[in-house]
């Protein structure tokens, strides 16, 4: 029993100085434990930092042996507890033929932990969690399982006695970045002016606090709050509706917010004054646009890490993308001009240039240019460097959508509280529609397949909703904040 202790210390030093001296990288399962659980799971999320998660929402931590096992098919189960479970049962562990093992996270007494057993073997014991798992907020770990924390802080619990395999105590500490999720009352009636948002959440978040707000699709009432560290610039969804990715202007960072749990996973800390950002079709890249720093950064987001800073000129901002190409145009908010650049080679030429440019669009040959200043359109084709035409719109311009399939562009103005919707074809003012809602509507959200449009507002306390076939508004949601940025669920 001695030596056994004396080989299971020597183990235990060896994993800890392998950690220590391991490069700090995003964990990528090996291909083949990919391949498998989407064979079982085809809808199965991986996170970057190696968490997987099942459709259902149920969790496992992935364990990373010592030393991966070399074996024909990596990916065969050689053991699971309970003995013999199907993975469509969900069994507490798992243990894949090149050593790597899975345990599944459960929650006892509304904490989290997992089922310990003495049938885990002693592999998966001396294994390691990916180092840079953005631990589930309150998960508590049997103390038999100490190893595998390496550096990770995660609270730990003593069993009871030799019958309690299920460890739990009291919560870890909150980090001060972490979400604090408050749930308010539902309203019991639904209204039918929100059926163009049934089963979705939308996400909205002000210039004046610190916090995001989910609004419930049914009544149209804020349902939870979620509190960051510092006040929001901008907010997007990546593609798949996955992510939330919040710039802050004060921090010099990207808040990454997981819209599957309600949690704060990590920061990407990115160049000063980031605002713009920018999410490419079918790219796994983000770019944000740091208006003090005179760059672009560029973000990984199978990873969730910063890939590089590309520098820009004078002060980047409202950066776009063109389908089916590599580069991205921006405007300096200093000079008015408006540039093409290439993010691998780096290089930005100038384009064109308008005054006080509020927000930048594109379709086909042609870039949108909205003059806050001059309260014109600017329509320039990129193809032949040519303006092609200049349209007079309401004050204040603030926001713009291009509708290709519709043929029309919506212009939000700001200062004369309006709509001003253009035809494509002719690019030629087409109707004016006043939205009446006594302050500054500052953002436009076109839900296309529903045929209806969401205006949200600086000062006002509403949500208007506009029916794009009718032409005409249906109707406000009051809400008890103002909105300067809005995202709405997959």
């Amino acid at each position: 029993m001695k030596k056994f202790r004396i080989i299971l210390a020597i183990l235990t030093l060896i994993c800890c100085f392998s950690f220590y001296n391991a490069p700090v990288k995003a964990t990528q399962l090996p291909q083949p434990i990919v391949e498998y659980l989407k064979s079982k799971y085809p809808d199965v999320e991986i996170r970057f930092d190696g968490l997987v998660e099942l459709p259902d929402h149920t969790i496992y931590l992935p364990v990373t042996p010592l030393t991966y096992g070399k074996v024909e098919n990596p990916a065969t189960v050689i053991k699971t507890i309970p003995a013999n479970t199907n993975f469509s049962k969900k069994p507490d562990m798992i243990l894949f033929a090149n050593n790597l093992a899975l345990l599944k996270v459960v929650r006892v007494n509304n904490q989290l932990t997992v089922n310990y057993s003495p049938e885990i073997p002693l592999s998966v014991k001396l294994g390691l969690l990916p180092q840079d798992l953005i631990v589930p907020h309150g998960l508590i770990l049997p103390m038999e399982l100490k190893v595998i924390l390496g550096n990770l802080k995660i609270a730990l619990k003593q069993k009871k006695d030799e019958d309690d395999l299920v460890f739990y105590g009291e919560p870890a500490p909150k980090n001060t970045t972490k979400v604090n999720i408050i749930t308010q009352k539902k309203g019991s009636k639904g209204l039918p002016e929100l059926d163009c948002i049934k089963n979705k959440v939308l996400y909205v978040s002000s210039f004046k606090d610190n916090k995001i707000n989910m609004i419930d699709s049914l009544t149209g009432r804020i349902d939870k709050t979620m509190k960051l560290p510092s006040v929001p610039s901008n907010m997007i969804l990546t593609q798949d509706g996955r992510y939330l990715l919040v710039p802050s202007m004060s921090l010099n960072k990207i808040f990454v917010i997981d819209t599957f749990t309600n949690i704060f996973l990590k920061d990407i800390e990115v160049g000063k004054l980031p605002t713009s950002i920018l999410l490419p079709i079918n790219s796994q890249k983000a770019y944000v646009a740091n208006k003090l720093s005179s760059s672009i950064a560029e973000i990984d987001l199978e990873n969730m890490l910063l890939t590089k800073e590309i520098n820009a000129i004078g002060s980047p901002d409202n950066l776009i993308s063109i389908e089916d190409s590599e580069n991205i145009f921006y405007n300096d908010s200093n000079s008015g001009k408006i540039y093409r650049l290439n993010p691998d080679s780096g290089i930005s030429t100038i384009v064109t240039q308008a005054n006080n440019v509020s927000k930048i669009a594109q379709s086909g040959k042609y870039l949108f240019i909205l003059s806050r200043s001059n309260n014109e359109l600017i329509v320039y084709d990129f193809k032949n460097n040519a303006e092609i035409t200049k349209i007079k719109v309401g004050e204040k311009p603030v926001d713009i959508q291009i509708l290709d399939k519709r043929k029309e562009i919506y212009v939000l103005a700001g200062g004369s509280d309006e709509i001003n919707i253009i035809d494509m074809n002719e690019f030629k003012l087409k109707k004016n529609i006043a939205l009446n809602s006594g302050g500054f509507p500052g953002k436009i959200t076109v839900i296309e397949r529903e045929n209806k449009a969401l205006i949200t507002n600086q000062d006002a306390y509403q949500i208007i909703i506009y029916d794009m076939n009718k032409e005409k508004i249906l109707g406000n949601i009051p809400i008890d904040k103002t909105i300067s940025f809005l995202q709405i669920s997959k």
